[in-house]
């Protein structure tokens, strides 16, 4: 019989299922307390490891040269987390650059810069209203700089919980509330984004992709034709509800 003090314990091996309760047969009332043990199967585990990693690897190459055969290359994300290291950029007599996606697309920095004879700052995003982006510079005390701003009325006109106008404020909310682990996740994203054509986080989402599906229109429908890439989130902010 076991001492009261030993560490004496029965090992009660489940062999198919790991998580099924004993049975009354197996738990014998008064005896010594039964430990479950997940039994390892004896298998290649090397090998096993080696297959899924040449797995992966070869499902993301695919998947990224198909991204770069529909039209989408390395690119930045444009999140709150960039817009707000590039707002701290801006100095007190920047020229900075607000608006939707005309003051992101239409406007080159390098052509500017040689005409203004400094580099401006841009915040400009697709899809957003710039009215809060130039509440928020009109606040900022240090900043006295030149503003371009691109001006769309169905984007610019602060209507609440439109979508524009959302993502704005969420670009100048995060610019106050950022932390450090925001900040660090975004430059270590960089160097991923800046050479992976499949790390759209907005476009090449399973909503996107589904539409994308070569379904046959019915007849006499009027179905829209498919947008270019990098349109998408833009086209779907500001259409009318």
């Amino acid at each position: 019989m076991p001492s009261s003090t030993s560490n004496f314990k029965r090992i009660l091996r489940l062999p198919r299922l790991f998580f099924r309760q004993p049975t009354e047969a197996e738990s014998v009332h008064g005896g010594p307390p039964l430990e479950f043990e997940r039994p390892i199967p004896q298998i290649p585990w090397r090998g096993i490891t080696v297959v899924v990693v040449l797995v992966v690897i070869a499902a993301a190459l695919a998947w990224e040269f198909y991204c770069r055969s529909i039209g989408y290359g390395p690119t930045l994300n444009d999140n709150e987390d960039l817009w707000t290291i590039t707002r701290r950029r801006a100095e007190p007599e920047s020229i900075v650059i607000i608006g939707d996606s005309r003051g992101w697309y239409d406007l080159d920095l390098d052509e500017l810069q040689k005409g203004l004879g400094k580099r401006p700052v841009q915040l400009a995003m697709a899809g957003s209203c710039a009215y809060p982006i130039l509440a928020d510079l009109a606040d900022d005390k240090t900043f006295h700089g030149t503003i371009i701003c691109s001006f769309v009325p169905v984007c610019f006109l602060p209507r609440r919980a439109h979508p524009p106008w959302n993502a704005g404020k969420k670009a100048v909310r995060r610019s106050h509330t950022q932390v450090r682990h925001n900040a660090a996740s975004e430059y270590l994203a960089m160097p991923l984004e800046e050479h992976v054509a499949f790390l759209k986080q907005q476009d090449l989402t399973l909503e996107q992709l589904l539409k994308r599906l070569p379904i046959p229109n019915r007849p006499g429908a009027l179905v829209p034709p498919r947008l270019p890439p990098y349109l998408v989130l833009w086209i779907g902010s500001v259409a009318p509800a």
